[in-house]
């Protein structure tokens, strides 16, 4: 009787750490949102905070890698110990974190775009901002020398 014992209580333990590591993805998919929000308003200050929350969430999600890591290497044989009910549990878990990793990634190369148009439209901007004022600055110059020249023959 042990040995169901074992088996229920590892797998239990398993499930336990399936639903930490579900919860990780759905907060990282929240601030996935958050972050969306704030790159298109333009907010970095805020979009740090959120940057600094996921990082302690995929932190949290390399802790629960680790302690995955013995069910991993033993995958088939604790999957087919399961009960029916629980190992259909465990395969909607499953079904759910890929599904809300593959939905942060997308939005995270989406944001990864539009942070990088984000910077060039900034860069043109800094471009188009010193060839005004380089402009105005060689203006300032000739209108200058052309009033030193009519001053002087002004006074001629």
């Amino acid at each position: 009787m042990s040995g169901v014992a074992d088996v229920n209580e590892r797998t239990g333990r398993l499930v336990e750490l399936l639903e930490q590591q579900r919860e990780c993805y759905r907060g990282l998919k929240r601030l996935a949102e958050k972050q969306r929000r704030l790159i298109a308003d333009e907010d970095p200050e805020a979009l740090l905070k959120i940057l600094a929350e996921r990082q302690r969430l995929v932190d949290q999600l390399g802790e629960l890698n680790k302690s995955l890591q013995p069910y991993r290497q033993e995958w088939a044989n604790t999957y087919t110990q399961m009960k029916s009910e629980r190992r259909q549990y465990v395969q909607q878990v499953l079904d759910e974190i890929n599904t809300l990793l593959g939905s942060i990634m997308l939005t995270d190369a989406e944001d990864s775009r539009m942070l990088s148009a984000s910077k060039a439209n900034v860069r043109n901007r800094i471009q188009e901002a010193t060839s005004g004022r380089m402009a105005n600055s060689a203006y300032a110059t000739q209108a200058y020398r052309a009033s030193r020249t009519a001053t002087a023959d002004h006074e001629a």
